[in-house]
């Protein structure tokens, strides 16, 4: 098992999270809008935006660290690795802020739907959860 992670590797992938997390976050953002916008009152519309506002501000801070992350792996020499060890502990609390934005943008979107009716939310729920368990499997290879 490879111990070492080359710091072009390392660059790449936050690169990579750096575009997911400001993308997600915009959507959660533009999903807040929405929100705040409508005349309704009801409790559910006040708990989707308490998910989406949560989301939004956590993956732009995601965002702006994994760019920071990627340039600053970018400027090592050639060659230059890092141990895994220590990659996974520095960024340890960036990847549970990027899960956690994620799962609050699928609640927030799972919630969506029953503001419409319960059909809707019972279908948007649904939804929500298969995305969550497809989103863990994607990730589970890539955030350490």
């Amino acid at each position: 098992m490879n111990t070492e992670i080359p710091s072009v590797v390392i660059a790449s992938l936050a690169r990579q999270l750096a575009f997911v997390s400001a993308v997600v976050g915009g959507f959660a953002i533009t999903y807040l809008a929405v929100l705040l916008s409508m005349a309704d009152r009801r409790r559910i519309i006040g708990v989707a935006a308490g998910f989406a506002m949560f989301c939004a501000a956590n993956l732009l801070v995601c965002a702006l660290a994994w760019s920071l992350y990627a340039g600053m792996y970018e400027a090592k020499p050639t060659g230059f690795t890092v141990p895994v060890a220590e990659f996974q502990t520095k960024l340890r609390w960036l990847n549970g802020a990027l899960v956690a934005g994620l799962v609050c943008f699928l609640a927030a979107l799972g919630l969506g739907g029953w503001i419409r009716s319960r059909s809707l939310g019972v279908v948007t729920t649904g939804f929500a959860l298969l995305a969550l368990i497809a989103v863990a499997f994607v990730l589970r290879g890539v955030v350490v």
